[in-house]
């Protein structure tokens, strides 16, 4: 499974921010938007090189900050929990 499709189950399920990371930049743009249609709140790009580690740890605290924060988030925060049953 992709993770575009991944997604996709986990937002019918679990409507929470969901912050995608990815390794493909210039190529991934179209599935970085594909993403944000289904449901993603954000996505980060993986850094290579020194200090690549420090700069996405710094970029990913600054997007969960933004997705907790966010009016999209806290509407959907008070939507009914999902049925689980099979």
């Amino acid at each position: 499974m992709d993770g575009l499709t991944f997604l996709k189950i986990l937002k019918e399920h679990y409507p929470i921010p969901t912050i995608i990371l990815s390794s493909v930049s210039r190529s991934g743009t179209s599935l970085a938007i594909e993403a944000l249609d289904l449901g993603a709140f954000d996505f980060l790009v993986k850094h290579n090189g020194p200090g690549a580690l420090d700069l996405l740890k710094n970029d990913l605290i600054e997007k969960v900050r933004s997705a907790a924060t966010s009016p999209r988030s806290i509407r959907r925060k008070q939507l009914p929990a999902a049925n689980h049953s099979t």
